[in-house]
């Protein structure tokens, strides 16, 4: 769900981005006042009536989260191929997801599940941040930090917004929903990679990413 904290900011959780370790901290730090919508809900798809009122403030700002876009397919593969998941359909006609046009497209091996990917959905994950990432006149003030420096990138948000918190509290605090025993690094095959940096060269230009 989007997170309505103090001074009217709003929080956008982007899948595979870091944002259940940022749940947690909003939430141990008390600064969680209202919960909206669906878990990884854009702008635009919340409840007007919340839209609304959240507009008639003049502070009203939203923050998120990104990681380099490569980044995102392997952490994205490495948690469908979890027992757990197993390459779940999620969403539905009656259910949203983000990731709804992933689905169909996982395989046991990254490289033929980024092949699928370039194949039916290529530049997936720049237009998951064009989502939300968006600038019309009509919006609020947005801030993006990186997944990459995810604390640090949370403090100077919240110093520039004027939000009261604990620094202390978010440098220690222990990552959230990493497995005890992680998976090896993917490796990537050179003509995919290749494929998959043309398909995303946008968004790794546009967010300063290599």
């Amino acid at each position: 769900m989007a997170l309505l904290i103090q001074n009217n900011l709003l929080f956008l959780h982007i899948p595979k981005t870091g944002g259940n370790w940022v749940t947690a901290v909003l939430r141990s730090m008390g600064l969680i006042k209202q919960r909206i919508g669906h878990k990884h809900a854009t702008f635009n798809q919340l409840p007007k009536s919340f839209v609304n009122t959240f507009l008639e403030k003049d502070n009203a700002r939203v923050f998120c989260f990104i990681r380099h876009p490569l980044s995102w397919y392997e952490s994205w593969f490495k948690y469908m191929t979890q027992p757990s998941r197993n390459w779940r359909a999620w969403g539905s006609c009656h259910e949203w997801h983000p990731c709804q046009p992933l689905n169909g497209l996982g395989d046991a091996d990254f490289n033929r599940f980024m092949h699928n990917v370039l194949r039916q959905e290529p530049g997936f994950v720049t237009r998951l941040y064009d989502s939300y990432i968006q600038r019309p006149s009509t919006r609020p003030t947005l801030y993006v930090g990186k997944q990459e420096n995810l604390r640090n990138d949370l403090i100077e948000i919240f110093e520039t917004t004027g939000v009261e918190f604990d620094r202390d509290l978010i440098l220690s605090y222990p990552a959230v929903g990493v497995s005890p025993q992680p998976m090896p690094p993917v490796q990537w095959g050179p003509g995919i990679r290749t494929q998959a940096e043309s398909f995303e060269a946008r968004g790794i230009s546009e967010w300063g990413y290599q």
